[in-house]
């Protein structure tokens, strides 16, 4: 087995430069007559593409947390409310499982343009000129859904003014709230300084569609192999194609409307009969136009022009009204979640690490939350690794081993996070704080750009993996049978690893082999 260096072997991850602010190229210009002081037009485009991609991760990731918080278990819960929680929660990993797909076609985008693939998550304050509100995994509540809501919010409702009117003040609230001292930019959530996703991704197809500022002769046509594509991770989340990007006119306010009434009562019916399930687009882009359209797509996917029942706007929209239906019968109502941290993290050894964010000190819990931040990092190692692999050819095997590693941690960390919600936060008996899943990104997500050391930083991170098995296991035979699933839980990770890295140690020996001179 031998891996070769595709037309994007070198695309090691590395962290975007800070975004222009507005004083460059604002959103809202029509037509700028030039980039940013010190980029070209294609810099820039690769720029804008590097932020898409880490607002997509960041977003994800901030889904993922909310859902994993919702607490079903508790006793006074009536079943149609256990019904109601468990729907609330299928609908928001659904989204969150398509913005992994918008993640990996952002990527793909990227390869056309030969830039650098870029997994990672930054932190991009309110008032940049791209990112919706700050980073922060928070258990889901009235006001983070708000800010959910308003993310995806393609252009204003003005026949639906009562719902924005609302959405608008409990992100200035919750946003007030947890960033004292923002509030003064926060006055009005529909002015000028406010920006959804899809604004951002009208400014990326406005630059990539003209050929002036994107000559032909940039675009790298044969990296599409090693792009991602549907048929290779359609496994388990019926991938459709999605339609081709409408360019009708605008309806008028009384058919846009009637279309947001029609497509509430269809995603209703839907809801109500458990047939709403993850679309996961993931178009490879081999021209301009395929480009184009794939972005278009993930647009309306998120916000739904024409009001489409399934997309991210329409499924938080249900998830809101049935909030606020309940809050208007009790003011005191509040979804019922785990009491978990806001922004848990572990301190990285040797590092004087002042991150803000609540540290998790209880013994199990640290273990369980440094496990969860490996296999985070072997997943998205795995994945930055399958866009240096071919589809076809001598690398084609190995590509689709390691995509199969990458739904194998999606497994992992869905199962560590349920988990992690229900261990304390830290060894104090009256704080009744759970942990949570930290989420936290590696010190770095960079691949060698040399074939064989890329599988031996997989080796690296399994090893890491079965020692830290070995002390949880350790840790839990401290603990009585309650446990007896995570016990179970870890021998099967155990095995599975085992069975990675035997896998792993063949692919380097039969690459040592192939380059080793003859006799």
């Amino acid at each position: 087995m031998q891996e070769g260096r595709g037309p994007v072997a070198d695309r090691s991850t590395r962290r975007a430069p800070a975004p222009w602010g507005r004083s460059a190229v604002a959103l809202d210009d029509d037509r700028p007559s030039h980039p940013p002081d010190g980029l070209t037009w294609h810099g820039y485009l690769i720029q804008l593409l590097h932020i898409a991609s880490e607002i997509e991760h960041a977003l994800m990731v901030q889904y993922l947390y909310a859902a994993y918080s919702l607490n079903d278990e508790r006793r006074n819960l009536s079943p149609a409310e256990r019904d109601k929680i468990a729907q609330w929660r299928k609908l928001i990993l659904s989204v969150a499982k398509e913005e992994m797909g918008h993640l990996l076609t952002v990527q793909n985008v990227l390869c056309l343009l030969g830039g650098q693939m870029e997994l990672v998550r930054e932190n991009y304050p309110f008032d940049s000129a791209f990112y919706p509100f700050p980073f922060r995994l928070e258990r889901l509540s009235l006001g983070s859904l708000a800010c959910y809501v308003y993310a995806e919010m393609g252009e204003m409702l003005p026949h639906d003014l009562a719902f924005v009117d609302r959405v608008c003040k409990l992100v200035q609230s919750h946003l007030s709230g947890r960033e004292k001292g923002r509030s003064r930019k926060l006055k009005d959530l529909r002015g000028s300084n406010a920006h959804q996703v899809a604004k951002l991704y009208q400014k990326i197809s406005d630059i990539l569609e003209d050929p002036e500022r994107i000559p032909d002769k940039l675009l790298v046509y044969d990296s599409v192999p090693c792009q991602a594509s549907a048929d290779e991770w359609s496994r388990g989340y019926g991938i459709e194609p999605l339609p081709s990007p409408s360019n009708a006119e605008p309806k008028s306010g009384r058919r846009r409307s009637r279309d947001l009434r029609r497509s509430s009562e269809m995603l209703a019916k839907r809801i109500a009969t458990g047939a709403v399930h993850a679309h996961i687009m993931i178009e490879t882009a081999a021209t301009r136009q395929q480009a184009l359209d794939a972005l278009k797509r993930i647009a309306v996917q998120g916000e739904g022009r024409g009001f489409e029942p399934d997309s991210h706007f329409m499924r938080f929209r249900s998830i809101m009204l049935d909030f606020l239906k309940r809050r208007d019968r009790n003011p005191h109502w509040r979804p019922p979640t785990y009491a978990v941290a806001e922004d848990p993290l572990i301190p990285w050894p040797d590092v004087d690490d002042r991150a803000p964010g609540n540290r998790i000190t209880h013994p199990l819990s640290e273990k369980w939350g440094k496990m969860f931040n490996l296999r985070y990092r072997m997943l998205l190692t795995y994945l930055s690794h399958s866009f240096q692999l071919a589809r076809d050819g001598t690398e084609a095997r190995l590509r689709g081993g390691v995509i199969h590693r990458v739904f194998a941690e999606m497994y992992n960390i869905k199962a560590i996070a349920g988990i992690l919600v229900r261990l304390p936060l830290t060894d104090d008996e009256r704080d009744k704080t759970r942990a949570g899943p930290p989420f936290q990104m590696p010190y770095t997500l960079a691949i060698s750009m040399d074939p064989m050391d890329r599988w031996r930083l997989h080796l690296d991170l399994l090893t890491g993996a079965l020692n830290l098995n070995a002390e949880i296991n350790h840790c839990l035979n401290e603990f009585d049978g309650r446990t007896s699933w995570n016990l179970q839980f870890l021998r099967a990770m155990l095995e599975l690893d085992r069975k990675s890295a035997d896998w792993i140690e063949k692919v380097i020996a039969g690459m040592a082999r192939a380059e080793a001179p003859p006799p």
